[in-house]
């Protein structure tokens, strides 16, 4: 696997996504982030996944960050994470 964006993709299929998006965000930063790289440096993850239920952002975010710790020292400069609960609450549900 060469590319950067398809080699995440992989790794985080391990958290069993419901909802999974990549999205490379390279080209917004350009004007100030140099690299000579042809890979993806900025990337943001939308994911869902029952494996993220009921932690912390902050838990949620070192699980993510732990996974993609190889490619943060392989190149990639920035990641924004966008994580979505899986079940969402019952706006009908009377308490």
């Amino acid at each position: 696997m060469n590319n950067r964006i398809e080699r995440i993709r992989h790794i985080l299929t391990s958290l069993q996504p419901e909802t999974f998006e990549i999205i490379d965000q390279s080209h917004l930063h350009s004007s100030h982030y140099h690299s000579d790289q042809s890979d993806a440096t900025h990337i943001k993850i939308i994911i869902s996944s029952p494996l993220l239920d009921g932690k912390s952002k902050i838990q949620q975010h070192r699980i993510v960050y732990g996974l993609l710790r190889e490619e943060l020292t392989k190149g990639l400069h920035a990641l924004s994470i966008e994580i979505i609960p899986t079940t969402q609450e019952d706006p009908d549900k009377i308490l």
